[in-house]
């Protein structure tokens, strides 16, 4: 918990007791299980009686959420500051020859020279302008592109003017 000096030192005690509780039940829930868990045995943990639990969560189903939240800003910002150590093209490269579903994203100007996109035929040029391919692509119905290009384009009542 970070100290924050516009809080009383009741209000940063009361601040670190709720985080408190949240680890115990995180540990409990780890170690026994949610259905397993009591609130007696989050309380016993932290050494607190049962009303001060009650202070800070409904109930062990509310506790459960705060847990899994903290859990899952925890887990981001861990991510976060992992991924923040290489460059997209570094983690890229490490990623390119494991069986891992990791893609970089790409700019609208990357994307068409990507082997993945080239190799499928992804983008397509018409009239002179570079475009997404239609999809999805079915053998039985293929897709055509229908819209005039983007440089044919004159304004949204053009565009609109083929709706009607």
């Amino acid at each position: 918990m970070s100290e924050d000096p516009k809080l009383s030192r009741a209000e940063r005690n009361r601040l670190q007791l709720r985080a408190d509780i949240l680890q115990a039940a995180f540990v409990e829930f780890s170690e026994r299980g949610y259905h397993q868990t009591a609130i007696a045995d989050i309380a016993r943990r932290l050494g607190i009686g049962h009303g001060t639990f009650y202070r800070y969560f409904e109930n062990k189903r509310d506790i459960l959420e705060h847990v899994i939240q903290d859990t899952a800003l925890q887990l981001t910002a861990l991510l976060a500051a992992a991924f923040a150590m290489k460059t997209r093209d570094e983690w890229a490269a490490i990623f390119a020859e494991s069986d891992a579903c990791v893609a970089p994203i790409l700019s609208m100007s990357e994307a068409p020279s990507h082997p993945h996109n080239a190799a499928r035929g992804t983008f397509v040029t018409r009239d002179g302008t570079l475009q997404p391919a239609p999809a999805p692509r079915f053998l039985a119905t293929p897709a055509a592109i229908q819209w005039p290009s983007s440089a044919e384009l004159h304004s949204a009542g053009d565009i609109l003017s083929d709706w009607d």
